[in-house]
């Protein structure tokens, strides 16, 4: 009977502590989400300027200018000979397929395009060239006038959430994905992405998309199809609807890092069922077919894995550096530091900073290859980084010509540079000199808002005037 007792009692001791730490979790879940709250609406997070480096070549913005840049870029990759690697890639439309026969046989039709599409794909083995190879031997050189392009579009600029990242190609008021009410940023690319919608004219397809013949599409098609039905030859049509022309070039360096011949057509042909299909008969079969003719360039380079890093005075941190060239391994990376004083670098890419000094240092990343130097650098901040910063009021209403002085808490406390720049989102209705002061100057709403100078967190508070 005792131990039955002491059994009750431990299962009743179990019970209260269960719910005892449950209870605990609990609070602390609410309690830290409210503290995550507090400091996010007082931090509001990093806003780093957009910074738009400058374009070897200005972007194209007429007919004449994307030929000539076209034409450019090809010379380019001709004469310095990247790394090079050609393959041709089709495609069908399930959705085009049109069929006169009846039942079942269009969803076939439809079910074996993937194995037609992979067996299309395999007759190419594709060409590769090495660094400084020459690969003319089977380059197709555009031969693209102004006067041959329909229409064209220039694709490098795009528009990021600052909160999550999230992109789009259009501008967006508010982020769907992480509910943050700040537009949508202006965001480059490193390549211009040009299509260009050509002319449909012989002229033009003779030129740069080579037509195929009877025998090179029933070769083409391989014998998959022989024991199922028989093709005729003469019944073949292909009618050309589209011929695009795709070419990628970096802004920077007018390096050509695609070149893609587009071709979309309508083929067409009479088969004739044989075998267990034979009752199926004779009957017609069209499809939508793209063919991608693309050459992919890799040009040698140095890359580092970061361009941008803040370590604190005494500390230590390093970069790392990506080889592209015939031997990565065997090639030798030298560092450099711009200011050995603040910050010095090793061989390995391991950087140490001064215990006493602070400023911006650029350590550069060199690769000798081909008889060609090839660098990248980072940009490295010794400083203590500031982490966070905090407006001393979030709402403020005010009228017509009054003023009020705004300022901003910066954190850590030991922040090298603790400075902010501010803003006003309209000025009709209030401004803000350089040290906080804010003057009402019309009915409305309006954000002020401060940047730190460094890392760039932003603080804002909505000003009413009435």
């Amino acid at each position: 009977m005792e131990k039955v007792v002491i059994t009750a009692k431990r299962e009743k001791q179990t019970k209260i502590l269960y719910f005892a730490v449950i209870a605990l979790l609990c609070v602390m879940f609410v309690g830290g989400f409210g503290i995550g709250l507090v400091r996010v609406m007082s931090m509001e997070g990093k806003f780093p300027p957009v910074v738009r480096d400058e374009a070897l070549t200005p972007e194209p913005k007429t007919a004449d200018e994307v030929s000539a840049f076209l034409e450019a870029s090809v010379a380019k990759a001709l004469a310095d000979k990247p790394k090079t690697v050609y393959y041709d890639d089709f495609s069908i439309d399930t959705d085009s397929i049109e069929t006169s026969f009846g039942g079942l046989v269009p969803d076939s039709f439809k079910f074996i395009a993937d194995g037609l599409e992979q067996a299309l794909n395999e007759k190419f083995d594709g060409r590769e060239t090495d660094f400084s190879e020459d690969f003319s031997a089977f380059f197709r050189d555009p031969e693209i006038a102004a006067g041959d392009i329909e229409d064209f579009a220039c694709h490098y600029i795009y528009y990021r959430c600052s909160t999550c990242g999230e992109t789009s190609e259009e501008p967006k008021a508010s982020c769907e994905i992480c509910n943050s009410k700040d537009e949508y940023v202006l965001t480059y690319r490193d390549d211009y992405d040009i299509v260009l919608d050509l002319d449909e004219s012989d002229a033009v397809r003779d030129r740069n998309f080579a037509e195929r013949t009877t025998e090179q599409i029933i070769d083409l098609l391989g014998d998959g199809y022989k024991d199922v039905c028989e093709i005729d030859p003469s019944s073949i049509e292909v009618s050309h609807d589209r011929f695009e022309l795709e070419y990628k070039v970096r802004r920077l360096t007018d390096e050509l890092t695609k070149l893609a011949y587009i071709k979309e057509m309508t083929v067409s042909m009479k088969i004739t069922f044989t075998g267990d299909c034979a009752y199926l008969g004779t009957g017609t079969v069209s499809a939508k077919v793209t063919e991608k003719v693309v050459y992919d360039f890799t040009w040698p380079s140095v890359s580092l894995n970061k361009h941008a890093v803040t370590v604190e005075p005494g500390a230590t941190d390093n970069a790392t550096a990506t080889r592209t060239c015939s031997d990565p391994l065997n090639t030798k990376v030298t560092w450099t530091s711009s200011d050995e004083s603040i910050l010095t670098v090793d061989e390995e890419g391991y950087f140490k900073a001064d215990k006493h000094k602070t400023g911006d240092v650029t350590v550069t990343a060199s690769m000798e290859f081909n008889g060609k130097t090839y660098t990248d650098e980072c940009l490295v901040r010794v400083r203590v980084p500031v982490e966070s910063s905090a407006m001393s009021k979030r709402k403020l209403t005010l009228s017509p010509g009054e003023s009020y002085g705004l300022s901003v808490k910066v954190g850590p406390a030991k922040a090298t540079i603790k400075t902010v720049t501010w803003h006003s989102e309209d000025e009709s209705v209030a401004v803000v000199d350089e040290n906080g002061n804010v003057t009402a100057v019309a009915p409305g709403v309006v954000i002020i808002y401060s940047l730190t100078d460094d890392e760039y967190y932003k603080s804002t508070c909505e000003v009413t005037v009435e």
